[in-house]
């Protein structure tokens, strides 16, 4: 019993010790990877949605060497600021972002022009079509062809 009142006193002193100097009884890595978590803002959203439709409708998307410095530039606000923005209300990477409007500009593509898939990949801002592949299956959960097929295959409706 000597043996355990010695443990037990300094385990009790370790937490109070934790408690009066954190607050609460969380490891500090713990707390610090909880508190530096941005919230995604009302204006947040609306500034991001404003960029978004700046690269579509200048169609800087579509360059295939389109990068953050440059949107940064045209913007006028630091790299790292626009960075924390997009990764924060979009929960996605900057490349991530920007591939989306491009697969988005590929579906119309597929949907509305006679297009081979190649002439869809590099008219959409990838550098190849393995990539514009890859993406498009990752986004779209199909293939670029079977996509235009799977909609081309649809009734039309009548209005």
């Amino acid at each position: 019993m000597s043996v355990y009142l010695p443990v037990l006193a300094m385990f009790l002193a370790i937490a109070i010790y934790f408690y009066l100097t954190q607050g609460n009884f969380t490891l500090p890595d713990e707390r610090r990877s909880n508190s530096s978590v941005a919230k995604k803002t009302e204006e947040g959203f609306q500034q991001l949605e404003e960029y978004r439709n700046l690269i579509r409708d200048n169609g800087w998307h579509l360059n295939p060497n389109f990068k953050i410095q440059e949107l940064s530039r045209r913007v006028g606000i630091p790299k790292k600021q626009l960075s924390a923005l997009i990764n924060r209300e979009s929960g996605d990477n900057f490349k991530r972002f920007v591939n989306d409007m491009r697969i988005e500009h590929a579906k119309e593509l597929l949907l509305n022009t006679e297009l081979n898939i190649s002439e869809v990949a590099f008219k959409s801002g990838f550098n190849s079509q393995s990539v514009f592949y890859e993406q498009f299956k990752k986004y779209v959960k199909t293939a670029p062809g079977n996509y235009r097929k799977s909609i081309s295959d649809k009734p039309k409706s009548k209005n």
